[in-house]
């Protein structure tokens, strides 16, 4: 199931997501005793972080029972200018009061098959699988729309779109991107709640090729999330969705 909701601007998005993660927290916190988000990484998430962070709304999360995971991760070390942890930890988490331990770092320094199996690891230490089920259950999962219409480290035409095993994936992307670890279309299709976050114009032609064009998932690797995932939001600002025909709800 899929609904798109456009803002006004980025503002009014912001403050409208922010809303949806303080309510998905206190509501996975009192049904499971924990929170397990998936941020990405890039410019998308940065207003958000930098809201959260603030001390009116850090206040509003109970951050001891929050995990946070991340979506994907470039090989390279925490302190690198392109790492999507380095990205978070100085814009959010080192301004709100998660315990070291429940962030969940990918080791993009370490050899790429052996991080991504690490990371695999980790995840199912705390989100199952259930009984009888393949993937685990992340609470909530926030993705970017990439240009090019990719979502975290999914690029059109890689083997890691059709992987049906593996929930973490490191795979060679091209020369200017290098090799990222990414979570599988399956694992973040499977969460609870998914989030597409699209503001800006840059994004307007993308966002309209992936909700109203040909379904070609191996050329637009957000149809994956906006055809396969449990229950998608997409929240757009009004100049992302300039080129829709109109609003989707």
């Amino acid at each position: 199931m899929a609904l798109v909701e456009p803002f006004a601007n980025l503002n009014a998005l912001v403050a409208a997501l922010t809303e949806v993660v303080v309510n998905e927290s206190i509501s996975s916190t009192m049904l499971r005793g924990q929170f397990t988000l998936a941020v990405p990484g890039g410019t998308t998430p940065q207003p958000l972080f930098r809201h959260l962070a603030s001390p009116e709304q850090c206040l509003r999360i109970h951050w001891p029972k929050v995990h946070v995971f991340f979506t994907d991760e470039r090989c390279v070390p925490p302190t690198d200018q392109a790492s999507n942890y380095r990205l978070a930890r100085e814009m959010l988490l080192d301004h709100v009061p998660i315990p070291p331990g429940q962030v969940h770092r990918i080791h993009g320094e370490d050899e790429p098959k052996a991080a991504a199996a690490a990371y695999e690891k980790e995840l199912r230490g705390v989100i199952g699988p259930l009984k009888g089920r393949e993937f685990g259950e992340l609470d909530l999962v926030l993705l970017g729309l990439g240009s090019d219409g990719h979502v975290a480290s999914l690029f059109a035409g890689k083997k890691a779109l059709h992987d049906l095993e593996r929930w973490v994936i490191a795979e060679h992307v091209d020369e200017a991107r290098g090799t990222r670890i990414t979570m599988s279309p399956w694992l973040l299709n499977n969460a609870r709640s998914t989030i597409v976050m699209v503001w800006g114009q840059d994004k307007a032609r993308a966002l309209m090729a992936v909700l109203e064009g040909p379904e070609v998932p191996n050329a637009l690797p957000a149809q994956r999330i906006a055809y396969g995932a449990r229950y998608v939001r997409w929240m757009i600002d009004d100049a992302a969705g300039k080129l829709l025909s109109g609003p989707r709800r």
